[in-house]
């Protein structure tokens, strides 16, 4: 069998292992990050500076690895079920934006969301979406 097309468009859903409420947890849906994307997200996690002035001297380098956490669930965290609102008890309604990134304008989840997320469940969920990415056990042996 060839190789198959990513569908750029697919989502899945996923329970963080962390959620208490077993029997209505939060359902995040997440989906694929495509390639161009994904790759500018890497590219940003490491910076290298160099003084141009100074050519013997040492370049700096910077990790930016929650920057890129961040960004992997702001491009691909699509809808969010059953996420409560402490204060009124009530499902967090969610909400996108449009932003413009290399030139190409993307929806994505607003930063209002994403600053009401534990830290711990973001990680988690930056984890899975990169997942999303890798090939399948059966795609691996073709």
């Amino acid at each position: 069998m060839a190789l198959t097309a990513v569908n750029i468009n697919k989502t899945r859903i996923y329970v963080s292992r962390h959620d208490p409420d077993t029997q209505n947890p939060t359902k995040w849906h997440l989906g694929f990050l495509d390639s161009l994307r994904r790759a500018q997200i890497d590219d940003q996690i490491t910076v290298f500076e160099a003084d141009p002035g100074k050519p013997d001297a040492q370049a700096k380098t910077t990790l930016k690895l929650n920057e890129a956490r961040v960004d992997l669930v702001r491009f691909g965290l699509k809808d969010i079920e059953n996420f409560i609102d402490e204060e009124t008890g009530k499902p967090v309604k969610f909400e996108t934006i449009t932003v413009l990134r290399e030139g190409k304008s993307y929806n994505v989840v607003s930063d209002t969301i994403l600053r009401r997320i534990d830290p711990d469940i973001l990680y988690e969920l930056a984890e899975e979406i990169k997942k999303l990415n890798k090939f399948t056990e059966v795609e691996e042996k073709n």
